[in-house]
């Protein structure tokens, strides 16, 4: 339980982090770069407890490094969404009622 803590804290900063730098260079980034940053953020926890863990056990590993890494990443990646949704749904709010599918728009 303490390398899921570590390594999730390391990806939801890295992926906060990344989320600022992507909104920040493009207004409305792609879902397929909102994706790439967030499997990056969850590889980099899984990198930072391959340095910070010395267990050896498969299960281990397994679990709390890559399970980590996944759970995460998706959690990063649903909190980019709907922070894109709700930046779409606020800067144009007419564009709900023209589109069927709103929510899957980038």
């Amino acid at each position: 339980m303490k390398c899921f803590t570590k390594g999730g804290i390391t990806t939801v900063v890295a992926g906060m982090w990344m989320t600022l730098f992507a909104f920040a260079i493009a207004s409305w980034p792609s879902r397929r770069w909102r994706a790439l940053l967030s499997i990056e953020a969850g590889i980099s926890g899984v990198i930072m407890l391959g340095f910070h863990c010395d267990s050896s056990s498969v299960g281990h590993v397994i679990i709390a490094h890559l399970g980590q890494g996944i759970v995460l990443g998706l959690l990063v990646f649903v909190g980019q969404e709907l922070y894109f949704y709700t930046g779409l749904k606020n800067s144009f709010p007419g564009l709900k009622t023209k589109i069927k599918n709103f929510y899957r728009l980038g």
